[in-house]
């Protein structure tokens, strides 16, 4: 055998013998991250995770980075130093980068796939959760956010996952607050598609035959849809002089664009801004070029403000009539009879709620809550309250809307009894009066 031969031979046995130790050097790597991983060591566990990620005779699975991702968020967390800080923390924007380019190859090692929009909504969040201090701004984690529901929204079997929609309109609010009047309409927006996922998941629990499962839902959703609520009332956004005054000058100029002035109908109907001319003028408008069920239901309310009662009928009937089908027809009985109750006009309701639950039996809790809520107006607390009570036994998504309702009923209940004892009172001591007033009469 010639020197060349057993060159080549050594070669191939070093390589080997390499291999051998960096697969050995791989594995206990990988053992040791682990370890300390369950420990929830996270500074011990990095330099290990990192080997393992640099090392690349090591597998590279999903778990790593999933893994990977925990440790670097809890570093990014407690880091002190704001160089060592920045640093984990366009590492962890890294990982994420990383584990969206190789998404395919990684999917192949799980059962339980991850999806494109999921993993760029999910380094939004963390962007915006561990990027203070660290340059991250609200305008980018809102275009990353909205890269990845986007993406998510084009699937019809896909969702928002509740932790990141509670995310994403927390920086909608800041991009609001920073710019009142440039980012209303959008903040709004992103108001009405925040509800309606939440609304589209609650629903979803409400069909779910595991009650464990569907309790899952709603704990995951119905917080984040109080919370839109709850900020959405704080920020003003939405109060009806507000939207009137956005809207007014832009209807005219955009009176022959049916997408916009669609927009407009439902930012308007979801906030009780309806007794605008601004929202006649964009249902008239809208009506003429492509009729739909909001502007006919917009129709209807010009015609109710100008009592011509016939006329409103026909329009709410007609908003029915351009349902594209039973389930969505049921809906629109629950939005006209929501119209009515913004209108004041509550007379015809019960039979639009009535039919709704003919068509769908399942919206029954949604019917009783509007009738709550028209007991409330009324000033029926006692019963607004049984109502609202009966209407999250029939639909578990409506209980946290149910005890928000009981809280406002009792506390309307309260001012209403000191109101009545203070008439009672001042009653007495008119009566008091008068007939002290009557004696001296009297003696003269």
């Amino acid at each position: 055998m010639n020197v060349k031969n057993l060159a080549c031979i050594a070669a191939l046995a070093f390589a080997a013998t390499g291999n051998a130790f960096a697969q050995d050097d791989c594995m206990s790597n990988m053992s040791i991250y682990q370890e300390y991983y369950k420990q929830k060591n996270y500074k011990d566990a990095y330099l290990p995770w990192k080997a393992v990620m640099d090392n690349a005779s090591c597998k590279h699975n999903m778990a790593l980075y999933q893994k990977g991702a925990t440790i670097l968020q809890n570093l990014v967390y407690s880091e002190t130093n704001a160089a060592n800080k920045k640093a984990k923390f366009n590492e962890l924007m890294a990982l994420w980068d990383e584990r969206i380019s190789k998404l395919d190859q990684l999917n192949a090692t799980v059962r339980t796939k991850s999806t494109l929009g999921d993993m760029y909504c999910r380094k939004a969040y963390d962007y915006i959760t561990y990027g203070a201090g660290c340059g991250a701004t609200n305008d980018v984690a809102y275009t990353m956010f909205r890269k990845g529901i986007d993406i998510i929204a084009q699937k019809d079997d896909e969702n928002v996952q509740g932790f990141v929609l509670s995310k994403y309109f927390d920086v909608s609010y800041a991009k609001y607050q920073a710019d009142p009047e440039g980012f209303r309409e959008q903040f709004l927006k992103d108001y009405m598609e925040t509800t309606e996922i939440c609304e589209k998941m609650l629903a979803a629990a409400n069909n779910e035959p595991n009650p464990a499962k569907a309790k899952q839902i709603v704990d995951q959703y119905d917080p984040v849809q109080s919370n839109a609520e709850a900020t959405l009332a704080v920020s003003k956004a939405a109060e009806p002089e507000m939207l009137n005054k956005m809207f007014t000058p832009k209807i005219e100029a955009n009176k022959n664009d049916v997408d916009y002035l669609n927009s407009v109908l439902s930012i308007m109907s979801a906030n009780n801004a309806t007794k605008f001319e601004t929202y006649y003028k964009a249902a008239k408008y809208a009506h003429a070029i492509k009729p739909t069920y909001e502007s006919a239901i917009g129709c209807a309310a010009d015609a109710n403000r100008n009592n011509q009662a016939a006329a409103a009928a026909k329009y709410y009937d007609q908003a029915l009539t351009l349902c594209p089908n039973e389930q969505q027809k049921a809906k629109i009985c629950l939005q006209v009879a929501k119209a009515m109750l913004k209108s004041g006009n509550t007379g015809n309701a019960e039979k639009y709620l009535s039919q709704a639950t003919t068509i769908t039996p399942a919206l029954a809790g949604k019917a009783d809550m509007v009738r709550a809520q028209i007991a409330a107006v009324n000033g029926n607390y006692d019963s607004a309250i049984n109502l609202s009570n009966k209407a999250a036994q029939e639909d578990v998504t409506l209980t946290g809307q149910a005890e928000r309702m009981n809280k406002q009923m009792a506390e309307a209940k309260v001012k209403k009894a000191a109101q009545d004892k203070y008439n009672a009172a001042v009653k007495a001591e008119q009566a008091k009066n008068k007939k002290l007033e009557d004696f001296w009469k009297g003696g003269k």
